[in-house]
């Protein structure tokens, strides 16, 4: 069991549509860190849009965070997509 960061959240599937998608259907209720995990997408996301193919046993995820802007301006979530064969 892997041991997160304080403030760190985690949600695990086994099989989910995409971690892309379900970051987009969470952000706005996402008031800290969050990774999205996945043992299998079955309609991933790639860049641009692309689909993109995950089968049973890759990694695949998508971690929701907070960037401060350099300006005052409010905070903006940002998603970073992850595949790790």
């Amino acid at each position: 069991m892997i041991k997160w960061p304080a403030g760190v959240n985690c949600i695990t599937f086994k099989t989910i549509d995409s971690t892309n998608k379900e970051s987009a259907r969470r952000a706005a209720d996402t008031f800290a860190p969050l990774w999205i995990l996945a043992n299998e997408q079955s309609e991933g996301v790639g860049r641009r849009g692309r689909a993109w193919s995950s089968q049973r046993g890759n990694f695949s995820a998508t971690f929701i965070t907070y960037v401060k802007p350099a300006m005052p301006e409010p905070m903006t979530k940002k998603s970073v997509f992850i595949v790790c064969p």
